[in-house]
């Protein structure tokens, strides 16, 4: 278990990592990736709208590093966010997943039971 000092020790690292990478998200290469975490940041969201905006095509998937590590390509993120802010007609994305989310139309199939 660890001690409170280390916890703090560790956040400390953590912060500062992710202040480092975006310090230099703009001189990092295409071919280069990126955590979740910066994503969030850059994009200014939670977690949850960054997957949704993944399922929604919206940012591009990320790819598989390891068995536990998923990661942004800085090239896809940096096209991807272009797209997004030149659109002139862009809406909030929030209110471009709700659409999408009216627009899919649930089954049609009935309960058993129910009047046919």
């Amino acid at each position: 278990m660890q001690t409170k000092s280390e916890t703090h020790q560790n956040e400390s690292i953590k912060a500062n990592a992710l202040h480092s990478a975006l310090q230099y998200f703009d001189q990092l290469p295409n071919a280069a990736h990126v955590r979740q975490p910066v994503v969030q940041v850059i994009l200014g969201c939670s977690s949850a709208t960054v997957w949704r905006w993944v399922k929604f095509k919206r940012i591009p998937k990320p790819i598989k590093l390891s068995v536990r590590i998923s990661a942004w390509n800085v090239g896809q993120l940096r096209q991807a966010l272009a797209e997004i802010t030149a659109d002139p007609l862009n809406d909030t994305p929030s209110g471009q997943i709700r659409k999408a989310c009216r627009a899919v139309k649930p089954c049609g199939g009935t309960s058993e039971g129910a009047p046919k």
